[in-house]
């Protein structure tokens, strides 16, 4: 599996947008249930920054620390994924340090081709699953649909 970043809201401006009302509340009650740790927010962070972080760094020994990092401080602290010193703090803990604006520049662009293609395979939704030979599958789901899809792909 290969992750690839895609900005759902790429329109959402720097400082983030207000969460609407009843958006999250079944994925807030769902990760409560299995005991996941999440802190409610009033605004959805404008993510492109974060993204072009983990583009950019998506080569490093040290990225599955720094993915799973930048969820934490997301959904578990509530911070900011746009405010530059978050991304910087945690970049130096995870991979260590960087040159964040080249960091930054260069996985913006990596955004936009992952945006292209995600595109160009039909896909439109975050998460979005592209199996090869033009199966795409849109959304997150039980294992079980995943188990299915792979036994009709080998089959």
């Amino acid at each position: 599996m290969r992750w690839w970043p895609y900005e759902l809201h790429p329109e959402y401006p720097p400082e983030g947008a207000p969460v609407p009302r009843r958006s999250g509340s079944g994925l807030r009650s769902l990760l409560e249930e299995a005991g996941l740790p999440v802190v409610a927010r009033e605004t959805t962070s404008n993510s492109g920054r974060a993204l072009a972080v983990s583009a950019a760094l998506a080569e490093q020994p040290a990225w599955p620390a720094l993915h799973r990092r930048l969820f934490e401080v997301y959904w578990v602290e509530g911070a900011d994924l746009h405010d530059e010193s978050v991304l910087a703090a945690v970049t130096a803990e995870t991979v260590g340090a960087v040159d964040l604006d080249e960091t930054l520049d260069r996985g913006a662009t990596l955004v936009l081709e992952a945006r292209d293609r995600a595109h160009d395979l039909g896909l439109a939704a975050t998460p979005g699953w592209h199996f090869g030979d033009g199966v795409v599958f849109p959304g997150a789901h039980d294992r079980a649909v995943f188990d299915r899809i792979i036994q009709r792909l080998r089959g």
